[in-house]
């Protein structure tokens, strides 16, 4: 998959948690394995149809052979989706001091990794949380995640104090270079 296929399919990404991002009640954890964006199969069918999606995948662009990692902080109860909203199979990774990988009570990296699985339902998915107030343990996340062949990075979540408000400071300069520009196939997307 060339590196435009997939700006593509980040871009799609995006467009498809919109509805999904509407206001709504929390659901109580008794709901949480069954409220997810593959449990309402008609409605993600026809986001899909929407952005043309079943024809990329008819076409067999389905994210074969490519690695995504979603770096966040809320995976619990990942194991429930399993094969209902994620790939039956997945790797994980911690990178907390505590090694609880599902520490946060939030299923927010869940929501992201079920969005890219539909967009590319062959794809690896690799599910990758750090310590929340420790940018070295983020770093080490990312370059562990280069270090697996990962080509695909999503990460939705911001950490302000990280930065110079600007784009810049010493986290974002080790990213972009852990990252790469773009220019070289090992570059990360």
């Amino acid at each position: 998959m060339t590196r435009t296929c997939l700006s593509r399919w980040l871009l799609v990404g995006a467009l498809l948690t919109l509805p999904a991002c509407s206001p709504r009640t929390p659901p109580t954890d008794s709901e949480q394995a069954h409220d997810s964006i593959s449990s309402n199969a008609p409605e993600r069918a026809k986001h899909l149809a929407d952005l043309g999606i079943q024809r990329w995948h008819a076409d067999g662009v389905r994210g074969q052979q490519v690695r995504i990692a979603v770096l966040d902080t809320g995976f619990r109860g990942y194991r429930s989706f399993l094969g209902n909203g994620l790939p039956a199979t997945l790797r994980t990774r911690s990178f907390r001091k505590d090694q609880n990988f599902e520490a946060r009570d939030s299923q927010h990296g869940i929501r992201c990794a079920e969005v890219l699985h539909a967009l590319a339902p062959d794809a690896e998915i690799l599910l990758v949380n750090w310590e929340p107030d420790d940018p070295h343990s983020f770093l080490d996340a990312v370059r562990w995640a280069k270090a697996q062949g990962v080509r695909v990075l999503s990460c939705s979540l911001i950490m302000p104090s990280w930065s110079d408000g600007e784009g810049g400071g010493e986290v974002h300069r080790e990213l972009d270079r852990i990252l790469g520009d773009g220019t070289h196939p090992q570059d990360m997307l």
